[in-house]
């Protein structure tokens, strides 16, 4: 439930598909903004140069409407 194993496995997931498909990997962080107080995991792999962009809204918005 997004502990630092949780979030390796699906940074490297992500980074696998976007070098396979040549994209670049946009973090979606949004969990971690809205149940920051609720719950006691937080964003672990800032620290790690490489470890992908924080997504912005513009783009959340984009993929939340095309899974919609």
């Amino acid at each position: 439930m997004g502990g630092l194993g949780n979030q390796m496995f699906q940074y490297a997931t992500g980074r696998a598909v976007a070098l396979r498909l040549g994209l670049g990997l946009e973090l979606d962080l949004s969990w971690y903004h809205a149940h920051g107080s609720e719950q006691d995991r937080e964003y672990a792999l800032g620290p790690f140069p490489h470890a992908g962009v924080p997504a912005d809204d513009a783009s959340l918005s984009k993929w939340k409407r095309r899974k919609d």
